[in-house]
């Protein structure tokens, strides 16, 4: 089986695939389509980006809440609340704000407006072509990293370089080609395009993907957003 891990990046989208004999290849795109058409042949796609939005019906995701307690105390700022879909198009942080408390009753966090770009450019990506909805789905490198640890998560960030060591102990367990493909992925980019951290998550997602016993949403049977995509988070089984 092959797979795939998106996550954003500074140059645009990072993509890491997985081939069927755990042979790792990298890339980085400006958009996330380009992408998903250069990895056609993947069957299953994981993507470090909200997917179902909430809205009036759904106020809160209950993916996210699964998520934090997933990761235990301290470590659940590591994951944010995503923002309204109508809020994607405002360009001033107190608009947007405020259109989110009259349709969810709270306010975006900066880092969540910060990427509304990326957020509208795989929604729209998804709405004009439903056949990825399914197949690409939404994941969290950290919860990946917390299912490969036997369900602990990581304490030391990964933008420390012993967060990023202690990440690459994890992957390893799961993904002998870990320490290659990060080298290469590493000395191949530019950190003003792709973080160390980047490549990590990448490399988690895709790992997730192909060695987990199987991959589980949460929650079990998702609800969907108003135009039709899941608001769930996928978690692999190890």
């Amino acid at each position: 089986m092959h797979t795939l891990g998106i996550v954003a990046c500074q140059a645009g989208w990072l993509a890491v695939a997985i081939n069927n004999n755990g042979d790792g290849s990298i890339g980085v795109f400006k958009s996330v389509y380009e992408a998903l058409i250069m990895h056609s042949q993947c069957e299953t796609m994981l993507i470090n980006m909200p997917i179902g939005l909430p809205d009036t019906l759904n106020k809160k995701r209950e993916c996210d809440a699964i998520a934090r307690r997933l990761l235990g105390k301290g470590l659940t700022a590591r994951v944010f609340d995503p923002p309204p879909r109508r809020t994607l198009a405002i360009n001033t942080y107190e608009e947007a704000c405020s259109i989110s408390e009259t349709l969810i009753g709270r306010k975006i966090a900066r880092q969540c407006f910060s990427i509304r770009g990326k957020i509208r450019e795989l929604d729209d990506i998804l709405r004009r072509h439903h056949d990825y909805v399914g197949r690409l789905r939404e994941a969290h490198p950290e919860i990946a990293f917390a299912a490969m640890n036997n369900r602990a998560g990581l304490r030391i960030s990964k933008k420390q370089k012993a967060g990023i060591q202690g990440r690459l102990q994890v992957l390893q367990r799961h993904y002998p080609h870990t320490r290659d493909l990060f080298n290469y992925a590493k000395t191949s980019t530019l950190r003003k395009d792709v973080g160390l951290d980047d490549i990590v998550d990448a490399i988690a997602l895709a790992a997730m993907a192909k060695y987990a016993k199987k991959l589980r949403s949460a929650p079990i049977d998702p609800p969907y957003d108003t135009v039709g995509l899941p608001m769930e988070t996928v978690i692999g089984v190890f």
